[in-house]
């Protein structure tokens, strides 16, 4: 079946929102070393610029008033005129504010910030949103990120609530709220790295012996299995051309891949290995062809877009029945020893499987099997013989 957007975007949109009951758990802790040692690096940037220098910026009562979009203009507080190094340096410091809250995984927020100090006092405000007097830079500075990881949508919402419940407003201990509340509700992959991952806690029941797993793009996701009713294992491979931040992991049952039983939170980050491409599961030359037996299940992976896998079927001549289960929308052609179509399966069989049925004489056929769009994914083929 042709249609428009992936699996990932359309689990996205389907998958209920109240889902995500079980915990996701990673054998390699490249990704998280990473985020933290990345997180690190942008609270030491903000120490850096950051000092009680500020209360020596007031000159008889001076206002000093500053405000950027980050989106627009970073930088142009910086070329401003009139300006004391002094206040140059609280504008530094106000620009390491976004640049902590992109570092925790936050999304663009398109709205103007203001920052003004007066009499010792220091005021935060953001558009739409509102503003406040504090008394010391920190506190004004950390409500801040209070207020864009409030306009995230990116955040997990853990993150969210832990930060609105924070008493303080101390930048750091805004920084570590958040940051401890992130390590708890997502997982960390670095690029060019392979891990295990382990999903458990929630009713996977409804999965299958096989079930099938749909991850952030680019992210492959190999040899999944439901080892208990509450738990599923499976191998992720991160290639280097991985796009970074957040993205979704998605469990969904055999024979459905409209509704997802779970979702849990990835984030990607930079890192320095490197992942081949995953081996061919399966040839795609009648040589080498992989052979079906009747009453058996052969899993297979449609690993890229141009993947075709091919099972060679023997027959000593009667009905043979061939269909597909899993998640992943694959098409199938069942073909004679020269290459002759008998017959073609898009979606007869349950959701976007496919369902083969003919009566053959005796000889050898081939089962030609690929994904429908372009796309990749696990899939399993059963195959019976009647004489």
């Amino acid at each position: 079946m042709t249609r428009l957007g992936s699996l990932t975007a359309i689990g996205l949109l389907l998958a209920s929102p109240w889902a995500m009951a079980g915990t996701i758990a990673v054998d390699d802790t490249a990704g998280r070393d990473r985020f933290l040692q990345q997180l690190g690096g942008g609270l030491d940037a903000y120490r850096a610029q950051s000092s009680d220098h500020f209360a020596r910026v007031d000159v008889a009562g001076r206002s000093s008033l500053q405000w950027y979009n980050p989106i627009e203009d970073r930088n142009g507080l910086y070329g401003s005129v009139n300006r004391t190094a002094e206040e140059t340096q609280w504008a530094k410091s106000n620009l390491r504010v976004y640049d902590l809250y992109e570092r925790l995984g936050g999304n663009a927020i398109d709205l103007r910030q203001v920052y003004q100090h007066r009499n010792g006092r220091f005021y935060v405000a953001l558009d739409s949103v509102g503003g406040q007097w504090f008394d010391s830079s920190a506190n004004a500075q950390g409500f801040m990120l209070k207020m864009l990881i409030q306009r995230s949508i990116e955040l997990p919402a853990a993150v969210r609530d832990a930060v609105a419940a924070l008493g303080d407003n101390d930048l750091e201990t805004v920084v570590a709220t958040a940051r401890d509340a992130l390590l708890g509700n997502r997982v960390f992959v670095a690029r060019g790295t392979t891990t295990t991952i382990t999903l458990s806690g929630g009713d996977y029941s409804g999965a299958g012996s096989t079930p099938h797993l749909q991850g952030p793009d680019k992210i492959v996701i190999e040899n999944a299995q439901r080892t208990a009713s509450d738990r599923i294992t499976a191998t992720l491979r991160v290639p280097a051309d991985t796009p970074l931040g957040a993205g979704k992991l998605l469990v969904f049952g055999t024979g459905s891949s409209m509704t997802a039983l779970d979702t849990f939170e990835i984030f990607v980050t930079d890192g320095s290995g490197a992942v081949g491409a995953p081996a061919d599961d399966h040839a795609a030359t009648t040589g080498s062809a992989t052979a079906l037996a009747t009453g058996t299940v052969a899993a297979g992976r449609i690993g890229d877009s141009g993947d075709v896998d091919l099972f060679r079927i023997t027959t000593s001549g009667g009905a043979v029945s061939a269909a597909s289960t899993g998640g992943s929308d694959v098409v199938a052609t069942l073909e004679d020893g020269v290459g002759n179509v008998i017959a073609r399966s898009d979606d007869d069989g349950t959701w976007y499987n496919f369902s083969i049925s003919e009566t053959l004489a005796a000889g050898t056929y081939y089962l030609r099997v690929s994904h429908c769009c372009e796309g990749t994914g696990d899939y399993a083929v059963t195959a019976t013989f009647t004489p």
